[in-house]
């Protein structure tokens, strides 16, 4: 099984150290393994500048999580694949786990010392990182001012866009509704199918910041892939703590929109009790605390009567060939 989109680092990361210390790879790893994952879209760093609770610039928080990984990658006894080109991909399986560094939101690029975005990315990428989400926070210099009008690619957008499609990475275009130009514009000019790496069906919980029918039929079109979320938030329009029944609604809603090859997982998860910080109860779904339990998802498809092929596709394949689509080209730098 493959999760688009998942929060371990926050889960096993040192918070608010004075300098990086190593992550715990092989505390990692045997989740994943009991869970029966192969790989995960671990985030990496972004608009936030997590591993912290203080104030900082989202580069700085960047950088030290990257520190934090790499350091607990050199101390690991256990096997654990980072994911920087197609050979590493076609490496992965149950004994060999692995992970896709993933940048959720461009700020770091911006509050680098290079005054030069594409200079900051191209250094990320050669720390790793393979995917990177177009937005997460709210403003950001990638797309036109939303008080101007629908949000649309700014001049600097377009070139950071070109950027990634020339260094081979994966687009993310979660946090986007799919209402926006900008939308159809990073769906037109990627060079790879892109990935809504952590989403959900507006149809089905009304949530404005969800995909509309209409934007899962153009991600499906431009051949991306939809990683459903298990927050409660994204799957119900309730008060409630969400179950695999919500869970189920979304893949079926997308299956009957446009097919079983263009929806998987990505949970979005971050494990409560690991984190310095208190979030809401019932925040994600109920049987569901983390990579362990990613067997809930498999027996809910099962049980619904998937096939064992379609079930391989939403637990894998799908996010798998989005991943591979980018990466061929990509080296091991």
């Amino acid at each position: 099984m493959i999760d688009a989109h998942n929060h371990l680092l926050m889960s096993h990361a040192v918070w608010d150290s004075q300098a990086p210390e190593a992550l715990a790879i092989d505390a990692i790893v045997n989740r994943l393994s009991q869970g029966q994952l192969t790989a995960v879209g671990m985030v990496i760093g972004g608009d936030q500048a997590f591993p912290s609770t203080q104030a900082g610039s989202s580069w700085e928080g960047t950088l030290c999580a990257l520190a934090q990984y790499w350091g607990g990658i050199a101390r690991a006894s256990h096997s654990f694949i980072t994911i920087r080109n197609a050979d590493d991909l076609n490496a992965l399986s149950d004994e060999n786990p692995g992970c896709m560094l993933c940048l959720e939101g461009m700020h770091a690029c911006f509050d680098s010392p290079f005054q030069d975005p594409l200079a900051a990315l191209r250094l990320l990428v050669q720390l790793g990182i393979r995917s990177i989400q177009f937005v997460a926070a709210p403003q950001t210099p990638l797309l036109s001012d939303p008080e101007s009008g629908p949000r649309r690619l700014t001049e600097t957008g377009r070139e950071m866009l070109s950027e990634a499609n020339r260094l081979h990475l994966v687009i993310d275009v979660s946090h986007l509704s799919g209402d926006e130009p900008a939308f159809l514009e990073i769906l037109e000019h990627s060079s790879s199918p892109p990935i809504a790496s952590h989403h959900s069906c507006r149809s089905i919980t009304g949530n404005p910041q969800a995909l509309s029918d209409e934007a899962i039929r153009a991600l499906a079109s431009a051949g991306g892939v939809i990683g459903i979320h298990v927050g409660s938030h994204w799957l119900n329009n309730e008060s409630r703590q969400a179950t695999a029944d919500d869970f189920l609604m979304h893949v079926t809603r997308i299956v009957d929109l446009v097919g079983i090859d263009y929806v998987a997982i990505g949970t979005d998860h971050v494990d409560t009790s690991a984190l310095p910080r208190e979030l809401p109860e019932g925040m994600f779904m109920s049987g569901f605390g983390g990579p362990e339990d990613f067997h809930v998802l498999a027996e809910a498809l099962a049980g619904a009567g998937y096939s064992a092929s379609d079930c391989g596709k939403v637990l894998s394949s799908n996010v798998r060939r989005v991943w591979q689509a980018a990466l061929m080209g990509s080296d091991s730098a």
